[in-house]
């Protein structure tokens, strides 16, 4: 079974080396390992939550631009608890450690020594064993943005109820795109669902029967 890895990064030098760096130690494995790599924190979402297969590992630099590692994790925890995320720095990583581990992430590393740390990481892979999670980091599970599997499923997920209510509020589709980090179409997907969940024949039976529920 191929294993994903993803690299998100700003700096094109520190992706470049980071993914040569793990092609070479997986050459020699007997599963292969894809790698995709971005500088857009859109990509992150995308990957690892609408793309399959979905990405096992997530490389994550915590200063992109428009948004920062914490929030791109917790976006991706709402609709995915499967992918390890590890967060990476430059910087002091009292800044943001609390944050990551609140939004659901296993480790945050230094860049300074990022060549050790991936080298246990892809270890770790290697022989199917859990990423080890750096202290006081909750894993995918006890995450507080973790996915919980639910039997059952008229439950809307946590993003398909900020697609209604991003709806409720007045915003388009291409808004609500905008503001999840997803494509018009993903939010098009997610409006089918619902309506399958709530047995709904229009948005607008949808909109309505969602306001009803929540005066119950």
């Amino acid at each position: 079974m191929t294993t994903r890895i993803g690299i998100v990064d700003n700096d094109y030098i520190v992706t470049e080396y980071l993914k040569k760096f793990i092609t070479r130690i997986s050459a020699t494995w007997t599963s292969p390992v894809s790698i995709w790599t971005s500088n857009d924190p859109s990509d992150a979402i995308q990957y690892c939550c609408f793309e399959q297969p979905k990405t096992d590992v997530l490389f994550l630099d915590m200063a992109l631009s428009d948004l920062s590692g914490p929030q791109i994790c917790s976006s991706i925890r709402m609709m995915n608890s499967h992918t390890t995320i590890i967060g990476m720095t430059s910087y002091n990583l009292d800044i943001y450690r609390t944050a990551l581990q609140n939004s659901g992430a296993q480790m945050l590393i230094d860049k300074a020594n990022i060549q050790a740390t991936v080298s246990k990481i892809m270890e770790y892979l290697k022989n199917g064993k859990p990423i080890l999670r750096e202290v006081g980091f909750p894993n995918t599970t006890s995450s507080p943005l973790s996915i919980q599997t639910q039997d059952d499923h008229s439950t809307l997920t946590q993003v398909e109820q900020l697609v209604v209510e991003k709806s409720l509020g007045g915003f388009s589709c291409k808004q609500i795109a905008r503001e999840l980090h997803i494509t018009v179409n993903t939010v098009y997907a997610h409006r089918r669902n619902i309506r399958n969940k709530l047995h709904a024949r229009t948005w607008q039976e949808v909109i309505i029967n969602y306001q009803r529920q929540q005066t119950i």
